[in-house]
């Protein structure tokens, strides 16, 4: 029995757009790419994946891929190179009601049953990620019943009761609001005992976290899954549950606004010159910013927000990603070292308030203070409470924090129009994680009204750098790792961001579920080896 906090909107690959949905169909159809738990990256011939090899063209332009050929449909059809192409061919007609976002790829070529040719429309390595995500569908069924008229998979019976798959379970029954039930597929050719040990997986629905918590302690669920409260973490280790804790991949920071804010404008013109973006009169200074990042105890805050359940960051990278630095250690705090170095970047306490002024500033009028504020969204209460903590401890060094609280389309639009100061939000890099900050580092992201580049941060060599490992040749994973490693360092320096951490996740079963043995963001990947022991 597995509890589940949200139901699915869909049991149909091509209409799957919430975790719960993508869950239970990871369990019902073969993954197209498949993950390495270990390294938590793509990896060709994995278990539960169709995917065998690929190779690359020079140009990067080009994807050949192999696919499995002992692989049968439920109802003894071989899964073949047209139902992945059938399924990109849907998407691409751009008229289902979700499903995964796909644009980068041009062409999905059938070369022969278990060969396919991908073309994409840059030479860009991070398309992967896109191509991962092509659905495997049964076509003879879809094509049967809708044809090539893919507006009308959207209300098929399939897509709340497909009958048809090929995944380690097959679907039983559905009753919404209530639970699904999916039993062992016989003829799962990936069954790490030689087959599926669960007799059967039942997927029951819970209105709340406490609830389901609580049924879990009785013993009338085996596992949870879904965002747990991190309040809720303790009582789980405590009540003899079998947990596992890993850092998600969401990177909390506070992003700093380097350009002159009254004065907003793109990054680049029409021609793709760089437009002088002026100074931030505070936050224009690098040596302003790196005494910010000195100044915060990031291991406070997340003893003080989050129940201790986070893990501090040393740049733009989380500790699960195959492509962080394991070497760059976050700046240590240091409220002493930060107000020297506001003293060298010349600012200083002219009239005794406790606040910094301008002396011999870089690009404020002598005597600003050293004041700027600092956004966040109401809605977010551990978000709202490191605002408060970053604003006492920023005040200890003579900076006046401002924090303002707003409603998260407020103040996303005040983010795009790039007249703000600083903000505390968190970016999500995905499972698998992509280390690609390009858009939100690059000048082509600095955009009046998107929220990308918002903070108009440019340095040449970075940008060099992120263009090398999106053009890789063959995409060399190794070499793609060392140079992001390179950028993590350029943007520690830099600081464009107080980098402060990721949050953690928890996974938990009974004590009598067998196999229980999770990966980060990967609960199910040994799902046929589960026994319940009572």
């Amino acid at each position: 029995m597995v509890g589940s906090w949200g139901e699915p909107d869909s049991l149909n690959p091509l209409l799957c757009q919430n975790a719960n949905c993508s869950q239970i169909t990871s369990l019902l159809f073969p993954a197209f790419i498949g993950v390495d738990p270990v390294s938590g990256y793509f990896a060709p011939n994995q278990p539960g994946a169709l995917v065998e090899s690929w190779m690359v063209s020079s140009d990067n332009l080009t994807y050949t891929i192999s696919l499995r050929n002992d692989w049968y449909w439920s109802d003894g059809r071989p899964i073949i190179a047209h139902d992945i192409q059938y399924a990109w061919q849907a998407i691409h007609s751009e008229t289902l009601e979700g499903g995964p976002f796909i644009v980068d790829i041009t062409d999905v070529t059938v070369i022969d049953d278990y060969t396919l040719q991908i073309t994409v429309a840059t030479p860009d390595c991070g398309v992967l990620y896109e191509i991962a995500q092509l659905p495997v569908v049964p076509s003879h069924i879809l094509e049967a019943a809708v044809g090539q008229d893919y507006a009308s998979i959207n209300t098929l019976d399939f897509n709340t009761a497909p009958n048809v798959t090929a995944g380690v379970f097959q679907f039983e029954d559905y009753t919404p609001g209530q639970q699904i039930s999916l039993v062992p597929n016989a003829a799962y050719p990936d069954a790490l005992a030689g087959a599926v040990r669960p007799a059967k997986l039942v997927w029951t629905f819970f209105v709340d976290a406490q609830t389901m918590i609580a049924a879990l302690e009785a013993g009338d669920i085996d596992v949870i899954t879904g965002t747990i409260p991190r309040e809720n973490f303790a009582r789980l280790r405590e009540s003899g549950q079998q947990t596992y804790e890993y850092p998600v991949n969401t990177m909390t920071h506070v992003g700093l606004n380097m350009a002159d804010p009254t004065h907003p404008q793109n990054g680049l013109d029409a021609a793709g010159n760089l437009i002088d973006q002026g100074h931030h009169p505070i936050l224009g200074d690098v040596r302003v910013r790196r005494a910010l990042v000195m100044a915060v105890d990031v291991d406070a805050i997340i003893q003080g927000t989050l129940f201790g359940a986070g893990t501090r960051i040393s740049s733009f990278s989380v500790p699960t990603s195959w492509a962080d630095n394991p070497d760059l250690t976050p700046i240590p705090y240091d409220s002493d070292g930060a107000r020297a170095l506001l003293k060298d970047a010349g600012w200083e306490d002219t009239d005794g308030d406790g606040i910094l002024d301008c002396l011999n500033c870089l690009y404020a009028p002598v005597g600003t203070p050293l004041q700027f504020s600092l956004l966040t969204p109401t809605t977010n209460t551990a978000r709202v409470a490191a605002v408060q903590i970053i604003s006492a401890y920023l005040a200890q060094i003579g900076v006046q924090v401002d924090a303002t609280l707003m409603e998260f389309t407020a103040l996303l639009d005040s983010l795009g129009a790039q007249t703000f100061d600083a903000y505390l939000l968190s970016w999500s890099l995905g499972f698998p994680v992509d280390p690609d900050p390009s858009e939100i580092f690059e000048a082509t992201g600095d955009v009046v009204g998107n929220v990308s580049n918002m903070g108009s941060y440019y340095n040449p060599e970075l940008e060099a750098l992120l263009n090398q490992a999106r053009t890789v040749p063959d995409c060399d994973l190794a070499e793609r790792q060392t140079l992001y490693h390179q950028v993590q360092r350029i943007l520690q320096a830099d600081a464009p961001y107080i980098f402060l951490y990721t949050t953690t996740s928890i996974y938990a079963a009974q004590p009598g579920l067998e196999g229980f043995n999770p990966f980060p963001n990967q609960l199910f990947w040994n799902v046929d080896t589960w026994g319940v022991r009572r």
